[in-house]
């Protein structure tokens, strides 16, 4: 290795970590012949599969992982090993990740000339690096076959999506993160035995970039002073404190900043939409009504079916149907499997065909309510309301806590010609289907019986 190269934390778990997941796998590979089924299942769930990399920004988790990918296809050499790097967006992957790796990669000393702006896999040493958005191709992500996983930002990839690609993995998983919600689905693995977790924040990486080690500590907000981990760094009590005093002088200081980048705690930023809503797994058994949404997808963005429970202020939303590659009948059949083709379903209204194909294969469904500004008005009549959200609504969820307001450059919100904030498009095709059937119920046609 490079004597430039610097690994922090991250790296040493990283490879221990796959370490004694090889270990335990070969261990239980020699005695599998001796197991009954029941057995080898037993022992097989408790082997080490994977690990998270939780932690604020500049803790090195992308760098440490990149270096683990650069030795491991050296190890392999000529083995077909098969990397995935994933993320939410292709185009996201190449401005981060992938900047990362080709980073690393030159400092290796390997080729960079199989880095290219079209790239989307790299043959090297005999073994293949494969790039994916997930959410580019939903369908391409849920074959992915892989002998090393690697998820960046592994909080904006929903739990679906994550089993799909877990279970094409050979050998090992990571997944790394920064916190920035505080209820995910990625956090239950902590209970999981073949899970591990190592959390760091940026003063963990004695390596950062001094600019942006600077920058990070200029959000620190005496909301959460963190003395325990300032002293930890070198800081004494009063040191911190000035910088606190100089951070609320200048105006840098953002709590939630602070929070995620740099002590790489959970929590919610200010552009989150929906930052409050609660899991729930029983439904009420009294409620004012029950209607359904429905988002249309094809290819790359799936159907979504939601329903939608009304009980005082209250608000219960289920995911029924999130699935790519439907066609209408498609779609009639699940809705007629949930039993719910005489319920009344408010469907996107474009195409208008799609609605009338629906009615023609027996389905109840009739144009939701559009114009402009109606998607913030649903978002506001929503906000009206506290949210429970199904707890193996995954789908749901992931679109709930990555659903954000849009910002320009100048980092200040967006607003539409009604002075609404607005919200960055994509990945919303089940809060879609939720305000579908919110808003047909607050201002329904004549013919809508609300009782």
């Amino acid at each position: 290795m490079s004597n430039t190269l610097t690994p922090a934390k991250n790296y040493q778990f990283i490879v221990s970590s796959y370490n004694q997941a090889r270990k335990e796998f070969k261990e239980l590979e020699k005695i599998r012949h001796k197991l009954n089924h029941k057995e080898f299942e037993e022992q097989n769930a408790k082997r080490l599969k994977g690990i998270g990399l939780e932690g604020s920004s500049r803790s090195s988790k992308t760098w440490d992982t990149s270096i683990f990918i650069c030795q491991y296809i050296y190890k392999n050499k000529d083995k077909n090993k098969l990397i995935g790097i994933c993320r939410d967006t292709l185009a996201n992957l190449k401005d981060t990740t992938y900047q990362t790796l080709k980073q690393v990669w030159g400092l290796f000393g390997y080729d960079l000339s199989v880095f290219n702006k079209v790239a989307s896999q790299i043959n090297y040493f005999g073994c293949t690096i494969k790039f994916l958005g997930v959410n580019d191709n939903i369908m391409k992500a849920h074959g992915f076959e892989t002998d090393i996983l690697f998820i960046n930002e592994a909080l904006s990839v929903s739990q679906e999506t994550r089993n799909q690609l877990e279970q094409r993995c050979k050998e090992f998983f990571i997944y790394d993160y920064n916190p920035s919600a505080t209820v995910n689905s990625l956090y239950d693995y902590e209970k999981r035995e073949d899970y591990k977790l190592l959390k760091t924040n940026i003063f963990d990486n004695p390596y950062a970039p001094a600019n942006a080690k600077s920058k990070i500590i200029s959000y620190a907000d005496n909301q959460e002073p963190a003395y325990n981990i300032a002293l930890k760094a070198g800081y004494n009590q009063e040191e911190w404190d000035k910088i606190l005093e100089r951070n609320h002088i200048n105006g840098t200081n953002d709590l939630f900043m602070w929070q995620v980048y740099g002590l790489g705690m959970r929590a919610v930023g200010e552009d989150a939409i929906f930052k409050q809503y609660e899991l729930y797994n029983e439904e009420p058994k009294q409620y004012e009504y029950i209607l359904y949404g429905l988002d249309f997808g094809y290819k790359n963005d799936p159907t979504a079916l939601v329903q939608v429970i009304k009980d005082g202020h209250n608000l219960y939303v289920k995911e029924l149907i999130y699935s790519t590659g439907l066609l209408n009948n498609d779609v009639a059949n699940k809705i007629h499997n949930l039993g719910l083709g005489s319920e009344l379903i408010i469907a996107d209204s474009s195409p208008a065909q799609n609605i009338d194909e629906l009615r023609m294969l027996n389905v109840n469904a009739t144009d939701c309510i559009k114009f402009q500004g109606s998607k913030m008005w649903g978002i506001q009549s929503i906000h009206q309301h506290k949210l429970f959200i199904h707890s193996e609504s995954e789908n749901l969820i992931t679109e709930v806590q990555n659903f954000r307001y849009a910002k320009d450059k100048q980092n200040n919100f967006k607003r539409n010609t009604l002075g609404q904030r607005i919200a960055i498009d994509g990945n919303d095709d089940c809060i879609q289907a939720m305000i579908y059937a919110v808003t047909y119920y607050i201002n329904p046609p004549e013919s809508f019986d609300k009782s």
